[in-house]
């Protein structure tokens, strides 16, 4: 078979074809079945932005959890005076800021 859409069409005509058993049928539709699982593993297709590079799980939810904890949770890991060292801003105008991002946007709700 030369391309996919001959292919499908010969799975299609087999699988309508009213001449075949139930049997028959089952057979072609796990051969169908068991050629496209094949070829899915054998050219599972790009995963990243770039063709050829690592995809690098940054494990992003852990790092913003454990950012939320040290810093914006009731009782923050680390005090005001470490907040201003990384932000380079007070805490209460950082808040103030966020508050008038998710007011003009709501994408940052």
């Amino acid at each position: 078979m030369d391309s996919d859409d001959e292919f499908n069409q010969f799975v299609m005509d087999e699988i309508i074809d009213s001449s075949s058993s139930d049997d028959e049928r089952k057979a072609i539709i796990s051969g169908a079945a068991h050629l496209i699982v094949e070829d899915t593993l054998n050219h599972p297709g790009r995963i990243g932005s770039i063709e050829g590079h690592d995809v690098v799980d940054r494990e992003r939810l852990l790092h913003h959890d454990l950012l939320y904890k040290d810093y914006f949770s009731d009782k923050p890991t680390f005090g005001p005076k470490i907040f201003r060292r990384r932000f380079r801003l007070k805490r209460h105008v950082f808040m103030r800021i966020m508050n008038a991002v998710e007011e003009h946007d709501e994408y940052f709700m």
